[in-house]
């Protein structure tokens, strides 16, 4: 057994020999070489590139406007090249300010580009990648105290997209990072790709950089923004920083100070005693805001009203993110809401939340005040209940946990009412009611009551005469339905309105009653049917209405006495001929009897 121990502790001690040894592994016969880097435009010619690197290290072409530079070799510079001495000169992409605009790729292809300088500036829009997986970028610059400079600068346009980057630095430069930036506004984008650093990862003096991928593992700090440098984290990013001292530092540079802004990420400081460092005398709440991410250290300062929870290790930022975290944890799980207002729902059995800050904390449903806690348990909810009112315009829902019958949820629905069948005068209608919830526990109800037949409406009626006024008919006609008519023979009583005159017609007023539905109606026709009597004359003036006659003519004057008519003077004339006759017949039968 000793002799077994001894021989795994001799094995650790190489391991740890091998493991403190530069990491970059070159494959034999495939290493090309230079004293120093060069400047690369889209204007390099693969001539000129051959000449530099040797022939086939590096290609270029030009695609689609972009120009395109492959890493065909592993590519070692400076003393790493095996030159006597160490490069003073980095590979820069494109000429500031003649080519600021163009576009370039610098592909590692899967190999390992070693300089004991700096390695790369981008003096152009320039995208670093590694389309195979297994590429590099390293610097190594720890024997020189002077050379504190990372390894990738930025001082126009800088995509980083895949890749490993590496830079070992003098043990006195604490914060030289990665990757860099020197001069004013310059664009940093990094998406994905690891980072280690004997320093920190990021360090920037200088305009904005943007993360929102990536692994960075660093031996002492994680992201450094000094000057007026903006550092961003997206709410999207899933860059992850590992250092042993702060994941975040700020500080100031010609009396600028950098910011830093956190929306996403998750940062891991493992032995250090905050999140944030600073450089120099200064507030690194007023220039570090957090709104969403996962941390080991306590973010809270730095939080605003935003809502922060310690779930389980974690720290957690952002509301949503907190309940997508308390989904998924183990019972026996200590939540503790450090900040904000947070409504937590769905979580497991047996998880301890505790509200340690001052703001609305809740889980399930149970509020859980400042400084208090709440073990929850998973609801299991019988089957809702609907209620509906006696008018079927409310409608509630309820809803009863059978581990605890005091765990109640009620929903109020929004009530829709259809006439799904009109009712008739006669027939009865139907009316739908239809509720609506907005809780994802419910579903729609549904109940019908009939409507009550509206009956018959009857105006007044229509009224029918005979021509003589002496009948009549009132006819009704149903408001609702016109199809619904009833007839109805009236009692006409008649009685005179005007007397006749010698020349004028009597009227009769006619009254027409009849009783429908409980009510009386009532209609009247006057009629001109009393004949006019006509002119009674008496020597030449109307006895009746006293007009005169425009016939009459009177006798005309003589001496003879008056009598009381002198308009039959034939009369007379007739009368004294009768009467003439009558005595000469007198006369002749005297006449015989003497004779005899």
């Amino acid at each position: 057994m000793r002799k077994r121990s001894k021989f795994m502790v001799l094995l650790l001690s190489c391991l740890m020999v091998f493991s403190m040894l530069p990491t970059v592994v070159f494959a034999a016969d495939e290493i090309a070489t230079a004293k120093n880097g060069t400047t690369i435009t889209k204007n390099t010619t693969q001539a000129e590139l051959d000449a530099w690197a040797g022939e086939g290290a590096i290609t270029t072409q030009l695609v689609d406007g972009v120009t395109i530079i492959t890493l065909q070799k592993d590519f070692k510079l400076g003393k790493l090249g095996g030159n006597n001495a160490k490069a003073s000169q980095p590979i820069s992409f494109g000429i500031y300010p003649d080519s600021q605009n163009d576009k370039m790729i610098f592909d590692l292809n899967g190999h390992i580009l070693a300089s004991d300088t700096m390695v790369i500036v981008s003096r152009c829009d320039l995208t670093i990648k590694d389309s195979v997986g297994t590429g590099k970028v390293f610097m190594d610059t720890s024997d020189s105290k002077a050379s504190a400079f990372e390894a990738i600068v930025n001082q126009r346009k800088l995509t980083i997209q895949s890749g490993t980057y590496e830079a070992k630095v003098h043990s006195t430069s604490s914060t030289t990072g990665v990757v860099g930036s020197a001069v004013a506004d310059v664009e940093t984008v990094i998406e994905g790709g690891s980072f280690i650093g004997s320093s920190s990862a990021v360090n920037v003096k200088s305009g904005t950089t943007t993360i929102t991928g990536g692994n960075f593992n660093t031996a002492s700090y994680g992201i450094v923004a000094r000057g007026s440098a903006v550092v961003n984290f997206p709410a999207n990013s899933q860059a992850e920083i590992i250092s042993t001292q702060f994941p975040i530092v700020v500080g100031s540079n010609n009396g600028t100070i950098g910011e830093v802004h956190i929306n996403g990420g998750h940062f891991d400081g493992t032995n250090a005693s905050a999140l944030v460092g600073r450089i120099g005398d200064i507030d690194s709440t007023q220039f570090v805001t957090i709104g969403g991410g996962r941390f080991t250290q306590d973010p809270t300062n730095y939080a605003g009203t935003i809502p922060v929870a310690q779930v389980g290790d974690p720290f957690i930022v952002g509301a949503e993110s907190i309940n997508e975290a308390v989904k998924v944890i183990d019972a026996g799980t200590i939540v503790n809401v450090t900040n904000g207002n947070v409504d937590l729902t769905n979580v497991p059995d047996n998880v301890i939340v505790e509200n340690k800050g001052s703001g609305d904390v809740s889980v399930n449903g149970e509020p859980v005040a400042p400084s208090e806690s709440h073990i929850t348990h998973t609801h299991s909810w019988g089957e809702p209940v609907y209620t509906w009112s006696a008018d079927h315009m409310t409608c509630t829902a309820q809803r009863i946990c059978l581990k605890d019958t005091s765990h109640i949820e009620t929903a109020t629905a929004t009530i829709t009412v259809d006439e799904t069948i009109a009712p008739t005068c006669t027939e009865k209608g139907v009316a739908t009611y239809t509720a609506t919830f907005s809780e994802n526990w419910t579903s729609p109800q549904v109940i019908t009551e009939p409507i009550m037949a509206t009956g018959h409406k009857y105006g007044e009626p229509k009224w029918t005469w005979s021509e003589d006024g002496k009948n009549a008919t009132a006819t009704f006609i149903c408001d609702n339905d016109n199809c619904h008519i009833q007839e109805i023979v009236a009692n006409v009583t008649g009685q005179v309105k005007e007397e006749a005159n010698c020349t004028e017609n009597g009227t009769t007023t006619y009254i027409a009653k009849v009783s429908f539905n409980g009510q009386e109606y009532t209609a009247i026709k006057d009629i001109p049917d009393i004949a006019a009597l006509g002119h009674r004359f008496v020597d030449g003036v109307c006895n009746v209405c006293s007009i005169s006659d425009p016939n009459y003519k009177g006798s005309e004057s003589t001496n003879s006495p008056q009598t009381s008519d002198n308009s039959n003077i034939m009369l007379w004339f007739a009368l004294l001929f009768i009467s003439a006759g009558g005595v000469g017949t007198a006369l002749f039968f005297k006449r015989k009897k003497v004779e005899k």
